[in-house]
């Protein structure tokens, strides 16, 4: 019976990915439009008056919530409450990043918060198709892609900075957890609980050689400057888009 149930479950969590794949690419498209709009008020004098203050107050406001559900997830035993949390979580991230640009950066830094969004979107829907081998892989080049990108057509040095220490984390959060993940047999462990990230016969060899590559690149990208970085950049869509060809067959 309990075979049974977990099959079952099985199967309507795979049905789901049929409307949140959709519904996670049409909300993507409206948010970064959203965005589009506001930043267009947002450049004229009236809408900096009217808005500023707002996004000043808002950062801190969001900030506040993003921890809050932070709490609640670690705190939280429904599979089902802490789902719904890991959603607002991200949701209330985005937003207190995006408030904390506009209120930082007036409208000049809006790529940056186009780029956040369409990553983290993105990212959702590799991680409902392909679930965590792609993710992970996804997470590491498309974080780079994103580092490059802001390098080499961004004059902020807070987007060097800030980029750079993002990427930096990740690679190194992302090394760790395929050499954990590696010893127990694709399973994480953290204190009394015991995560399944990968099935039982994972290799991390792939991973350690991609997060040594982006790291070696993001080097070479603050030593040489803009014009590496914007080559860099295509190399990280290259191999993303190798990586996607690869893990679609391994689907089959």
């Amino acid at each position: 019976m309990m075979t049974k149930n977990k099959t079952t479950a099985k199967k309507t969590e795979d049905q789901s990915v049929v409307y949140k794949v959709p519904a996670a690419f049409a909300l993507m498209i409206v948010v970064v439009y959203a965005f589009w709009k506001l930043g267009g008020y947002y450049s004229t004098v009236e809408g900096f008056t009217a808005l500023y203050p707002m996004f000043c107050v808002q950062r801190y406001v969001f900030l506040a919530l993003t921890a809050a559900e932070l709490v609640l997830c670690v705190l939280l035993k429904s599979r089902l409450a802490r789902t719904i949390c890991r959603y607002w979580l991200a949701a209330f991230a985005l937003l207190f990043v995006s408030s904390l640009i506009l209120s930082i950066f007036w409208t000049g830094n809006m790529i940056a918060i186009y780029l956040l969004h369409a990553l983290v979107y993105c990212l959702y829907m590799v991680w409902q198709l392909y679930r965590s081998e792609f993710f992970t892989f996804s997470l590491v080049t498309a974080s780079a892609g994103v580092v490059f990108y802001l390098i080499a057509r961004t004059s902020y040095m807070a987007n060097r900075i800030a980029g750079s220490i993002l990427l930096a984390l990740i690679l190194i959060g992302t090394a760790l957890t395929a050499f954990l993940c590696a010893k127990n047999r694709g399973r994480l462990r953290l204190g009394s609980r015991t995560l399944r990230l990968f099935p039982d016969g994972f290799n991390p060899l792939l991973f350690y050689f991609i997060c040594v590559l982006w790291a070696v690149v993001l080097i070479a990208c603050l030593l040489f400057g803009s014009g590496f970085a914007f080559y860099a950049m295509f190399a990280a869509i290259a191999v993303a888009l190798i990586g996607a060809v690869y893990y679609t067959f391994q689907l089959k």
